[in-house]
């Protein structure tokens, strides 16, 4: 026990040490000079949002509909004066968080070890991984938020719809669930696939029909709105050429 407990402490201050660097190389690395896609998709649209282009919170960045990251961008512009000291922290922030409902998961799955040094141990493990420098573009990029978002909601949304199978609150659990499966449609392009997948999911866990109902309308809903007026951007591919040209390629592409 006293070696377990020695080996929790030696793990804190690899955490602790690991993270400090991570954000020490924020520091270091930070420049408020805006940098290829910020160019348009945050500076451009921030004028056309502040000269009534309301429309503009909408439409598209490339295959994307980044609407939570411009919500992000138009707050560093208005309240932090545009030079990314609010978009890069956040960054760091929504990494955290990630880390943490990945922790989450892991005590849901291990309840009765919920407070055993393993289980404390993993935690620790999978939190720092998640802060490593090692995805430091990832960190130090003002324009990122969305590619953390496009991950985070999606897991996020879940989480909560695994805890509304068999927890005190399903009905609250399953509300948020549903919540953050329309978010995700809000992040980018992938995060359309959230609300189908959590169909899928209450199929196969036998929820009932009245749930898989509401996750099928939202999810047809919101492919809807996402696709109406939505024009392939100049350069990139679209999809229905790649179902006829390669169609074991996209399905091996959108199951990855």
């Amino acid at each position: 026990m006293i070696r377990g407990k020695i080996g929790i402490l030696l793990l804190g201050v690899y955490a602790v040490l690991m993270i400090a660097l991570s954000i020490i190389g924020g520091f270091r690395s930070f420049s408020p000079v805006p940098y290829w896609d910020m160019w348009n998709g945050y500076l451009d649209f921030f004028i056309r949002a502040s000269h009534g282009d309301y429309g503009v919170w909408w439409s598209q960045h490339n295959e994307h509909r980044i609407v939570l990251s411009r919500l992000l961008f138009w707050m560093d512009l208005r309240w932090f004066g545009g030079i990314g000291a609010f978009l890069v922290p956040i960054n760091y922030v929504f990494t955290a968080i990630a880390g943490f409902i990945f922790c989450q998961i892991l005590v849901a799955l291990n309840p009765e070890e919920k407070t055993t040094l393993t289980i404390k141990a993993l935690c620790i493990l999978i939190f720092v991984w998640m802060m490593l420098w090692v995805q430091s573009e990832n960190l130090i990029s003002a324009f990122q938020s969305q590619f953390i978002l496009a991950q985070l909601l999606p897991l996020c949304a879940f989480f909560w719809a695994y805890k509304s199978i068999s927890s005190d609150q399903r009905a609250q659990d399953y509300s948020i669930a549903c919540l953050l499966g329309v978010l995700s449609v809000g992040t980018m392009a992938n995060g359309i696939l959230a609300l189908p997948l959590l169909t899928l999911y209450a199929i196969v866990s036998r929820q009932s029909l009245v749930r898989i109902g509401t996750y099928l309308f939202l999810s047809i809903l919101s492919i809807g709105v996402y696709f109406y007026g939505y024009t392939n951007p100049e350069g990139h591919g679209s999809i229905l050429a790649a179902l006829r040209e390669n169609p074991l390629g996209l399905l091996k592409y959108v199951l990855i």
